[in-house]
């Protein structure tokens, strides 16, 4: 197997220069079974070298769609539950499109009723949810509630006020007088 040596320069300053080189790196590979990267700091001399096999470059370029890890953890379990009318591959891509009117979405079971049932089921690789929460990017609400109107959900509404400060942990007079603080979407 042939060795190639690649440069890549930052033209910005970051704080995860493997994953920048990475997403460099994997926007223009094609089907890869993994590869080693040393990441080399020229000011200070330091280097690390990393290897990555498939899987994680395949987590590492749909990372770059959200750039959050976390948010794309979350969207695999979505697109994995489709039930009913909830169709998760077509809700993710729609976040995906609009990350400018939410800043976070969270897929679970919330209120009090039977939230263990993902526990119960996960052993039989089951997600069992029905509820989409998303935080909204102040001035989106609207935006974000009419592209939630369009994902067959049998509820869309807003929880603001105390409630949603109280869910969120988040307490401020300003928070307490928003009524759109929430997106929650629900499906039977």
């Amino acid at each position: 197997m042939p060795n190639y040596i690649v440069t890549i320069e930052l033209e910005e300053e970051t704080d995860n220069p493997t994953d920048a080189a990475l997403q460099a790196i994997t926007s223009v590979m094609d089907d890869s079974i993994g590869i080693d990267l040393t990441v080399y700091r020229q000011d200070t001399g330091e280097s690390n070298d990393v290897s990555f096999g498939k899987d994680y470059l395949d987590f590492a370029t749909t990372k770059t769609q959200s750039g959050n890890k976390m948010q794309e953890l979350m969207f695999q379990i979505m697109e994995l539950s489709s039930f009913n009318e909830f169709n998760g591959e077509r809700v993710v891509n729609d976040l995906r499109k609009n990350k400018s009117i939410w800043k976070g979405a969270l897929f679970g079971r919330f209120g009090g009723y039977s939230e263990l049932v993902i526990l119960r089921d996960i052993g039989e690789d089951y997600y069992n949810a029905d509820t989409l929460m998303i935080l909204p990017v102040d001035g989106k609400e609207d935006e974000l509630e009419k592209l939630a109107s369009g994902w067959s959900a049998d509820e869309v509404g807003w929880i603001g006020g105390e409630e949603a400060c109280s869910m969120l942990g988040s307490y401020s007079p300003n928070l307490r007088k928003n009524q759109k603080q929430v997106l929650r979407v629900w499906w039977d």
